[in-house]
């Protein structure tokens, strides 16, 4: 179990959350530090009830302004968190809340309701000319033969772009998901017809000469769709 603790202004410090999450579990491992990430301190790796937990702690302040930004200005990169930090509305939605004292994640969750289109736009001109790119060398790679390790290397970063354009089209944040392509994705309205099966195909292999082609030529039909239906968002200039 992971759980987020949005403390008002400061972490307490490593002494006092020793001393409290000691009296609730056992084996943890304090003081994990992540500093750009959404969970910028973590304990990790007790175990409370026989149920192995961590805990992660980020401020307020923080939320706040990572949130103003995405949802602002639709910021895809910021100070306080250089990586995708679109993610935290989606974490924010979808969490199940255990207290919320102060009406915070009510909120941020209420902020981050409508999808803004700016941020669309910002992801869209970002993952676009990445996922053509990625495509042309994801083909390279397999008309060459270059192998199933190169391959998989082009076929990994043109994925996580489609995926990114196809979260953005739906106007869904982005879950930073590892279940995402069964979980999420085969339930948005749009995805290019026969998606499911031909991503499942895409994924699952065989990379050697023969399947890679295969592969490329069906990841090239979903994207080439994709792209043609980013091409019709305002301001995107995909």
């Amino acid at each position: 179990m992971d759980l987020l603790l949005t403390c008002r202004s400061a972490v307490p410090p490593v002494a006092e959350r020793r001393a409290i999450l000691n009296e609730i579990g056992s084996g943890w491992q304090f003081d994990q530090q992540n500093e750009e990430s959404l969970f910028r301190v973590v304990d990790e790796d007790g175990h409370v009830a026989g149920m192995l937990v961590s805990v992660h702690y980020q401020t307020v302040p923080w939320i706040d302004a990572v949130l103003d930004a995405v949802l602002e200005r639709g910021a895809i990169t910021t100070e306080q968190m250089p990586f995708r930090p679109y993610t935290v509305p989606a974490l924010l939605q979808r969490a199940w809340v255990l207290l919320d004292r102060d009406g915070d994640v009510a909120r941020w969750c209420e902020a981050s309701r409508n999808y803004p289109s700016l941020l669309q736009a910002n992801i869209l001109r970002h993952f676009v000319p990445n996922l053509r790119t990625h495509l042309d060398e994801l083909k390279r790679t397999a008309e060459r033969d270059l192998g199933a390790r190169n391959f998989i290397f082009f076929l990994n970063w043109a994925v996580d772009d489609l995926t990114s354009i196809l979260l953005a089209l739906n106007g869904v944040y982005d879950l930073a998901d590892r279940r995402m392509h069964t979980t999420v994705m085969p339930f948005l309205p749009y995805l290019p017809p026969g998606y499911v099966a031909a991503m499942t195909d895409v994924l699952e292999g065989p990379f050697d000469r023969q399947g890679a082609r295969r592969r490329a030529e069906l990841f090239e039909r979903l994207a080439t769709d994709v792209l043609r239906k980013a091409r019709g968002v305002p301001g995107a200039d995909a």
